[in-house]
């Protein structure tokens, strides 16, 4: 399919959501990266079509972005900017319709307090605490807040990943002819509108269209992804294969998104992937851990704590950017505050 019908098919998706009765709320997934951007485009471009005609539309669309404070700084500042945004024009332009909504972490359950006041371990394949806690317990409870059926749309392409893949072709409960919905065991509406395009496609779109809450070009998230803008317009396959999340993320062997901007120069992007591993470390030596009685390690020492917030102080010092998230709250600066004081001597 060409772009136009691609764009054409995933508009297809959302107008045949509307068939479905008591289903008013829809909530889309939002984190700033090239594919919630292009599913937020589509979703105003159709909620315009639906003012000029007009046709019948969703009573709220909630836009949520999960805040893991913790995110790669040159994509959390741009996605908190693009919300903002959208926030203005939906009430100026789309009746209020589009609700961005920004979650985080429950208190003492943000990345640091984890490691610092509980004594967590760093993060690793057999042990991802920090996913339930960053992102998932947020969502959820906000979830909750909602009666009835929703409509959830995800920005999931089948060509992302061979395990993203998988699970999409694995939803059993189809109820759409397009083969992009599904039900989950709530009785919710999971659509999947991006589902068979590409990411060159994906860059092709944001190449040539522009942003339509502020009329500002994509060039920012193509310069991000190290996209040449016109030969992006090609589909040429020059896409990198790489995911931006958070900085301090250990399950991850090796970090393509902060070694792709420590090549583009970003002196603050060194010192976060240097801080990252140095936490890797200290999760792996025997003095920084606690022992438990079968000989295993257990939670951080003290000794363990005080180096993280050591590894903190150089980032403060080095590349705040990487605790924006952190200094924008009075609370955890003050977290802050209080741990570097705590543990002064040690380090």
């Amino acid at each position: 399919m060409s772009l136009e019908q691609k764009v054409e098919s995933s508009l297809r998706v959302l107008k045949l959501l509307l068939k479905f009765d008591g289903y008013d709320i829809w909530e889309v997934g939002f984190s700033g990266g090239k594919d919630s951007l292009l599913l937020l485009h589509l979703i105003t471009t159709f909620l315009k079509e639906c003012n000029k005609k007009p046709l019948k539309k969703p009573k709220h669309i909630s836009v949520v972005y999960v805040d893991t404070l913790v995110e790669i700084p040159i994509l959390r500042e741009p996605a908190l900017k693009v919300l903002e945004d959208v926030a203005i024009y939906s009430y100026n332009e789309l009746n209020g319709v589009i609700q961005p909504k920004i979650l985080k972490p429950f208190v003492g359950q943000d990345f640091f307090s984890m490691m610092i006041e509980r004594g967590y371990p760093p993060p690793h394949y057999r042990f991802r605490w920090c996913v339930p806690r960053l992102k998932i317990n947020p969502f959820m409870k906000y979830l909750k807040e909602f009666d009835g059926k929703i409509v959830m749309i995800s920005g999931e392409r089948l060509d992302e990943s061979t395990s993203r893949s998988r699970i999409m072709r694995n939803r059993r409960q189809t109820c759409g002819q397009l083969g992009a919905l599904s039900r989950d065991d709530k009785g919710n509406i999971i659509a999947t509108p991006l589902k068979d395009w590409t990411k060159d496609d994906v860059f092709a779109f944001l190449s040539t269209f522009n942003q339509p809450w502020n009329g500002k070009p994509y060039s920012y998230v193509l310069e991000i992804y190290g996209i040449d803008e016109l030969r992006a317009k090609c589909a040429c396959g020059l896409s990198p294969n790489v995911r931006y999340g958070c900085w301090v993320c250990t399950v991850i062997k090796k970090d393509k998104a902060l070694e792709h901007l420590v090549m583009k120069g970003y002196r603050w992007a060194e010192c976060l992937l240097k801080a990252k591993e140095d936490i890797r470390k200290i999760g792996l030596e025997e003095r920084f851990r606690e022992i438990k009685t079968n000989g295993k390690f257990g939670k951080l020492n003290q000794e363990g704590r005080a180096a993280v917030v050591g590894v903190l102080t150089n980032v403060l010092l080095e590349a705040k950017e990487g605790l924006y998230g952190y200094l924008k709250y009075p609370l955890l600066r003050k977290k802050l505050e209080s741990w570097i004081e705590r543990y002064r001597e040690t380090f």
